[in-house]
């Protein structure tokens, strides 16, 4: 009765692995899903890049929890990866319901993140209270107008996972082309990566993701989050040694060219991340 650690912060549990229902892993990350999700943002992101809106931040997971998805991709897995999109080695949440459910909490976490800080536009109204009274006379009288000023905030668009997302990637040494992810861009309003491994020769070293408009590479601690435009051209820089895990997810608007569509072109399209 192998069990698997879910959940974060004060919810974060253990479940019996076998006790997962079969089939859940399609219904996980849904449109629906997403909405009715009640996993809060993180409270602060760090900008590396105002002009091109990149952002890091610490998603608040465990090592543990971190080990646990590599090793339930791994296991999910069984030595064989697809090729999705440029990335040569990756493997889908929705096919497998173990990693699914291991990698719900830091995806709706990555999402509600991103939902909070990035995707609100934020205006400003006024009211006037208090004034005229129209009653008898003396009432009211002398009586000033007090302005109140709200700030109302709407949602700039209407994100989702895209049809095939949340997915795993992995980089080793076995292959040149494991090694790393050319130059590219992804089909998708925002990108997020979740790293799940921990680099300066922990369990690799090289790596980091490379911004193409601001020629410089960012790395990531592990359980660290980076989250930037699709529209960015990058890469995944070469790892030298060990291996290398990253959580990735691109979120589309429902309502734009990006999102509802058949996935015929999917391939061709989306790129699978550093």
């Amino acid at each position: 009765n192998r069990e698997i650690l879910v959940g974060g912060g004060g919810y974060r549990r253990r479940v019996v692995a076998s006790s997962i229902p079969r089939g859940c892993a399609t219904y996980m990350y849904t449109p629906e899903a997403l909405r009715y999700s009640r996993v809060p943002p993180v409270g602060e992101i760090v900008c590396v890049n105002k002009e091109h809106e990149i952002y890091v931040c610490d998603i608040g997971i465990t090592e543990n929890q971190t080990r646990q998805i590599v090793e339930t991709t791994e296991r999910s897995a069984r030595g064989h990866y697809a090729a999705y999109t440029y990335a040569k080695q990756t493997l889908g949440c929705r096919e497998h319901d173990e990693l699914a459910v291991v990698c719900e909490h830091p995806v709706m976490k990555a999402i509600s993140t991103i939902e909070h800080h990035l995707n609100v536009e934020w205006k400003t109204t006024t009211t006037t209270t208090g004034g005229g009274g129209g009653g008898g006379q003396g009432e009211n009288e002398g009586t000033e107008t007090s302005p109140t000023t709200q700030m109302i905030g709407k949602r700039k668009k209407e994100l989702v996972l895209d049809d095939r997302e949340p997915h795993m990637v992995k980089y080793d040494i076995s292959k040149k082309e494991r090694q790393k992810l050319d130059m590219h861009t992804d089909k998708s309003e925002w990108t997020f990566l979740i790293a799940c491994s921990e680099g300066c020769g922990v369990d690799y070293e090289g790596g980091g993701t490379y911004f193409e408009a601001i020629d410089s590479t960012v790395h990531l601690q592990m359980g660290h989050m980076l989250i930037f435009p699709g529209k960015l051209r990058h890469r995944g820089q070469m790892i030298t040694r060990g291996f290398r895990f990253l959580l990735v997810g691109f979120l589309v608007d429902k309502n734009g060219d990006d999102g509802g569509g058949d996935g015929s072109n999917k391939k061709a399209n989306t790129a699978a991340k550093i």
